[in-house]
């Protein structure tokens, strides 16, 4: 987690989910990035995308392949994969072997068959790579990244979060709504937030909760 707080932590997005991808530029608007963390979208049929970037427009490249995307391969950190159910294992699987700084991996689709979860599991834990998911709304490291939809997909739902700023309460649970209801509890008792992840609404999460209390310990 550590080696994520920086300014210049960079993710790929596994397809394009217009809602998330604007969100989390919103955020890194909001804690004053110079630039998006997003630095492409792995989809077909285009060569970019517009999106807001405070009042002005931003273009983010769109690409065929995790090939396709020359150097930005050694610095990638983060993959959020909004792919269906269907394409979780293989998509998630070409990225772990051609990504070698990959740190993160957020899987969005639910209803991902238990078999591929464990397959996952044992590449991720031989990898040391957190993946967080299947069904997960993803991880937010207040202050430097929001990784997927946790924290609201609404620039309002973002700064009503009070979730720019750091603090020292870590927040973990499987469901989604319910780790950004327990975001606002801490941030509404005046406390700040470390780190929240959604480990994922699906039967079988790839990261369990003793690893995820064990990162919280650790961090």
């Amino acid at each position: 987690l550590q080696e994520l707080r920086t300014q210049d932590m960079k993710m790929i997005m596994l397809g394009s989910h217009p809602g998330i991808i604007q969100s989390i530029l919103d955020y890194d608007f909001l804690i004053g990035r110079g630039e998006p963390s997003i630095t492409a979208i792995i989809a077909k049929g285009r060569k970019m995308e517009r999106y807001f970037w405070g009042e002005s427009e931003v273009v983010i490249p769109v690409v065929p392949s995790v090939q396709a995307l020359g150097q930005q391969q050694d610095l990638c950190k983060v993959v959020v994969n909004v792919q269906s159910a269907r394409r979780v294992l293989s998509s998630t699987k070409e990225v772990l072997e051609l990504l070698p700084n990959l740190k993160v991996v957020v899987i969005f689709a639910e209803q991902t068959p238990e078999v591929h979860s464990l397959e996952l599991r044992k590449i991720a834990d031989e990898k040391n790579i957190l993946i967080a998911g299947p069904s997960s709304v993803g991880l937010l490291l207040p202050g430097f990244a929001k990784i997927g939809a946790i924290g609201g997909t609404q620039h309002k739902q973002i700064v009503a979060a009070k979730i720019t700023k750091p603090g020292d309460t870590a927040v973990l649970s499987t469901s989604g709504g319910m780790v950004n209801e327990l975001v606002h509890t801490v941030t509404g008792a005046g406390l700040g937030v470390s780190f929240a992840l959604a480990l994922g609404g699906d039967r079988f999460p790839i990261t369990d909760p003793i690893a995820a209390v064990l990162a919280a310990q650790e961090d």
